[in-house]
């Protein structure tokens, strides 16, 4: 199993020297990575159904400073030397494929081959009527982009689809990892196809038991196309609570009643069963999205790499 170091990539923690020094720090911890997600701004008055809390409502605090996904993991890939880069996710509708591409291809250059390029179709319809952006059109969209990456990342055209049409091109830096990995975001039968048309790996928002009840779809798109499950990657999120005193460490989330844990046997259970349902990535999450101390954030990373993580990491998925 490998694990993603908390991050604060918005919130009050989201400041220069705060993302370095989170960076640094779990890097120094043995984590693998960090992850970034990812939104251009909030509406003031949001009309959308926000699908990960059972209420609708997007609790986290929206005046808050939001970092750019790209540009903060290419700060983040200046300060350290060997920490995976995970998007999670890009929203693909949002701009035009070949700037994700390049984007893309050019923080994978810079970190010499350190990027994971998440993607889903976007959630939020006022961000995208505010972009000018079908969203009817978005899940579409979203499966033309996706073979644009594809084609920019591995050859230079020429592609010629729908909405976009790319002639033979120079298309340069390209990635340092062949093929760059593409996870996919999403739940139910077009992520699932994604995933087996495109994908290195599944990262949905859900919980363990959502992720589990969807293995045999998964594993069926992907016999489908030809492919093993054991090709495809599953990320998952961990959430680490310690001291009574705390906040809820997922607040304003609570992605369908994910367990959260201060107990090391607790915590390890909880990875044995991610693992059970073909996880092979899990993101710590210590607050640091809405906590106002970095200390706690970071001392409690501190405790799961030094607690929990030696044995968490002989935790593997079944063959087969």
């Amino acid at each position: 199993m490998k694990f993603a170091g908390p991050l604060p990539w918005m919130g009050p923690l989201a400041t220069p020297a705060l993302v370095a020094r989170a960076a640094t720090t779990v890097e120094a911890l043995g984590y693998d990575g960090v992850a970034i997600g990812e939104h251009l701004f909030y509406p003031k008055q949001i009309r959308a159904r926000y699908p990960y809390r059972s209420d609708g409502v997007v609790s986290v605090d929206r005046t808050a400073d939001h970092l750019e996904i790209f540009t903060t993991l290419a700060y983040v890939a200046a300060h350290t030397r060997r920490l995976e880069l995970l998007t999670h996710v890009v929203v693909l509708p949002y701009r035009s494929p070949v700037v994700t591409a390049k984007l893309a291809a050019n923080v994978d250059f810079l970190s010499d081959g350190r990027l994971t390029l998440g993607v889903g179709v976007g959630w939020l319809r006022d961000e995208f009527e505010v972009l000018g952006v079908d969203w009817h059109r978005r899940g579409r969209n979203t499966d033309e982009a996706l073979a644009v990456l594809r084609c920019l990342f591995e050859g230079e055209g020429p592609f010629e689809g729908s909405a976009i049409s790319i002639p033979e091109v120079h298309f340069n830096p390209k990635p340092v990892q062949r093929p760059l990995p593409i996870w996919i975001g999403g739940m139910g039968p077009a992520a699932f196809r994604r995933v087996a048309r495109f994908g290195q790996g599944w990262a949905p928002i859900a919980s363990v038991q959502d992720v589990a009840a969807a293995g045999p779809a998964l594993r069926a798109a992907l016999e489908a196309a030809g492919r093993g499950a054991e090709q495809v990657d599953i990320y998952g999120r961990l959430f680490v609570e310690r001291g009574a005193a705390r906040d809820a460490v997922g607040a304003g989330i609570d992605y369908g009643g994910s367990a959260r844990s201060a107990n090391a046997e607790d915590l390890l259970e909880t990875i044995s069963e991610w693992a059970a349902a073909g996880a092979t990535y899990l993101s710590v999450n210590t607050g640091q999205l809405h906590k106002t101390s970095i200390e706690e954030v970071l001392d409690d990373a501190a405790w799961f790499a030094e607690e929990v993580m030696p044995e968490a990491r002989k935790i593997t998925r079944p063959s087969g």
